[in-house]
């Protein structure tokens, strides 16, 4: 991340969206993550680094149906961000897929996805 302060707007937002409610900064770096149980299960962790450059690698979180990646989408709209694509199906990948990408404000690209047959 270019900046934490900037990038923490953003995933204060999309984390939770995608399941992951908790946050904890530590130091020079912010730590999302999922609880399974007692414990931390998937985290995500966010360094500053001001020469930071994105690439098209993109980081996706699964959704268990196309309501979900409408929602995560909905909410990142309503949030006032506005680099996103989609929802919406992408044939070109599978015929069930359903997603929606995002950047963050450094850049990076990540997505919400559903990989099955619409409901």
């Amino acid at each position: 991340m270019r900046s934490i302060a900037e990038a923490t707007l953003f995933y204060d937002v999309f984390m939770p969206a995608v399941g992951m409610h908790h946050k904890r900064a530590i130091g020079d770096h912010v730590l999302y993550y999922r609880k399974a149980g007692k414990r931390p299960a998937e985290c995500i962790v966010l360094f500053e680094q001001p020469t930071h450059t994105a690439t098209e690698t993109v980081l996706a979180f699964y959704a268990a149906n196309y309501d979900e990646v409408d929602a995560v989408a909905n909410t990142m709209k309503t949030a006032g961000f506005t680099d996103i694509e989609g929802p919406q199906p992408y044939p070109e990948y599978s015929e069930t897929y359903y997603a929606a990408f995002f950047r963050d404000p450094s850049g990076n690209r990540l997505e919400i996805v559903c990989r099955r047959p619409a409901s």
